[in-house]
């Protein structure tokens, strides 16, 4: 039985689309399933979702061990305006919050970004592959994902017991 109960939804509708839409979808499903590995945690998707909506779900929630996973998909601002529109993969960045259950707290925020992963491939391949994009955010996604995970292991809420990465 699962001690921990993530509730994730991204934001791909914030100010602008920045990104192909398959980008948004490509992240909230592979963040979803490496949460979902272990079987210590349960994970519900709640699809697209804006802050607020993540704001007032955590402060509603009566469950101790459930938290709100709120994603939002940025253009990486360093190269191109944040306003943009890309197709790139390697612009993206994926940004995380975890808000606690009854007081919306945030528990733990971050970022990772799709170009940190550009050349751990090690296999040449064309600089416009829809698959490679994929693959950055999908690298970015996972990297957000063990991250969160991580929180949870390092600092368990009281009636969550994850398993120790030491054995027991």
């Amino acid at each position: 039985m699962p001690s921990l109960v993530l509730n994730v939804g991204m934001d791909n509708n914030a100010s602008f689309v920045h990104f192909p839409l398959n980008f948004y979808a490509d992240a909230l499903r592979t963040i979803i399933e490496r949460l979902s590995k272990g079987g210590f945690v349960k994970v519900n998707d709640m699809g697209t979702i804006t802050r607020g909506e993540a704001v007032n779900s955590a402060k509603a929630e009566k469950e101790a061990s459930t938290f709100v996973v709120y994603l939002d998909l940025k253009v990486d601002n360093v190269n191109m305006d944040p306003d943009a529109f890309s197709q790139d993969g390697r612009d993206a960045i994926i940004e995380y919050w975890v808000f606690a259950p009854g007081t919306a707290k945030t528990a733990t925020t971050g970022h990772s970004y799709a170009r940190a992963y550009e050349n751990k491939v090690g296999v040449l391949r064309p600089n416009s592959s829809g698959t490679f994009d994929n693959y950055l955010v999908n690298m970015a996604a996972k990297a957000a994902a063990e991250r969160i995970l991580d929180y949870f292991k390092t600092h368990p809420h009281t009636t969550t017991k994850l398993p120790s990465p030491f054995g027991s």
